[in-house]
């Protein structure tokens, strides 16, 4: 949003400093056309000089005329120095800005790969977690298949022993 009220006032300052580049424009065209005046009155002046003093009037009010006309034109070069600078100073403003966005974007692009990481993280420990119960069933399979042969080998056991205590009964 203040990038739009920066935008405007550089488009208002740019249109200005258009506007000021035609006074310019006309006023040198204006500065050119009198001083075109200037030398023709002078020339006049010069030949009417010894005829009246009209002519010499004639050219203080043109030579007055130009004073004002340079007056004018500084006055509008000082406006648009004025303008050129306040454009500085907003650029100064968009640029630290700019910068200060830019810091906050590799900010956000940093924390987009510390989540990416995390997840990638996560996912693998989610299979490992899914191996692990894998190998605990199989653990737990493997622990009562063992239990039963013991069971079974037990059993076995008692046979023998029966059958050896009936086999020693029989040589007795």
């Amino acid at each position: 949003m203040q990038t739009d009220g920066l935008t405007l006032r550089v488009k208002q300052a740019q249109e200005k400093a258009n506007e000021l580049d035609q006074i310019n424009r006309q006023k040198k065209l204006e500065v050119q056309l009198l001083s075109q005046e200037i030398q023709v009155s002078n020339q006049h002046t010069l030949k009417a000089q010894r005829q009246n003093d009209f002519a010499f009037n004639e050219f203080a009010v043109t030579k007055s005329k130009l004073y004002d006309v340079t007056n004018k034109h500084e006055q509008a070069r000082i406006e648009l120095m004025q303008e050129i600078q306040k454009l500085a100073e907003c650029d100064q403003v968009f640029i630290k800005y700019r910068e200060q966005t830019e810091v906050e974007n590799q900010q956000i692009v940093d924390c987009r790969q510390i989540i990416e990481a995390l997840c990638n993280e996560k996912f693998q420990l989610n299979a490992d977690i899914k191996e692990l119960g894998q190998q605990k069933v199989k653990l737990t399979e493997d622990r009562l298949k063992l239990s039963n042969e013991q069971l079974q080998l037990e059993a076995n056991q008692e046979k023998l022993k029966y059958q050896i205590a009936v086999v020693r009964g029989k040589m007795q």
